[in-house]
């Protein structure tokens, strides 16, 4: 009886997740967003450094 409801209770939670759509949107959206900048850190985080001449030579440029 208890397992019953336990099920019951999982399944009404993924229900009512998938009956609302505003919900699921916003869901997509965000699962979205967070991989989407998760990666953006991981792509500027593996980034080198400028060589030190090639660094000079674009600050001397604007002078």
């Amino acid at each position: 009886m208890e397992q019953e409801k336990e099920k019951n209770k999982k399944g009404s939670l993924l229900r009512e997740i998938l009956d609302d759509p505003m919900l699921l949107l916003f869901l997509g959206v965000a699962v979205y967003i967070i991989f989407y900048v998760i990666w953006g850190i991981m792509e500027v985080s593996q980034v080198s450094e400028l060589p030190a001449q090639i660094k000079q030579i674009f600050l001397t440029q604007g002078r």
